[in-house]
């Protein structure tokens, strides 16, 4: 397979941000990824001419416990559905910006439900959860 090389793609500006996209991607999905968001002319990824500096995508990096990521992973696939966009970057920022206020109470108390769910399957498994996870901070709370 014939690779796009990262070094022309890399300026000042975003260094970092490539060799972040760079860990956490595959050789095929950076691949991609580098011929439809990133430019070595100052061109929009489609060849014309940008009229504005380059926007610069975001990355968010969030670590979960495995119950608290089953449960977001629930939400991200009703909303996926209900938007019709199999696009979870899009699915994302629509949540945060509009969907949430309007639909998420109903899908965050399944979500909850199946989060709380996944955590009495880890305990009764014999996992040890640490202690700055939310069961465990609730637990030392309610014995206080």
């Amino acid at each position: 397979m014939e690779g796009v090389s990262l070094a022309r793609y890399v300026t000042d500006d975003n260094a970092k941000e490539l060799i972040e996209v760079a860990k956490q991607q595959s050789y095929e999905k950076l691949n991609d990824t580098l011929k439809t968001q990133y430019t070595t002319d100052g061109s929009t990824p489609r060849g014309v001419a940008a009229s504005r500096a380059t926007i610069k995508r975001t990355t968010l990096a969030f670590k979960l416990f495995e119950d608290q990521g089953e449960a977001i992973e629930m939400i991200f696939k009703a909303a996926s559905k209900q938007l019709g966009s199999q696009d979870l970057n899009a699915v994302f920022e629509h949540i945060v910006t509009e969907w949430a206020g309007d639909h998420l109470a109903e899908v965050k108390a399944k979500a909850d439900a199946a989060r709380e769910k996944k955590t009495r399957q880890l305990i009764k498994q014999g996992v040890k959860l640490p202690a700055d996870h939310p069961a465990m901070i609730a637990q030392a709370a309610s014995a206080a």
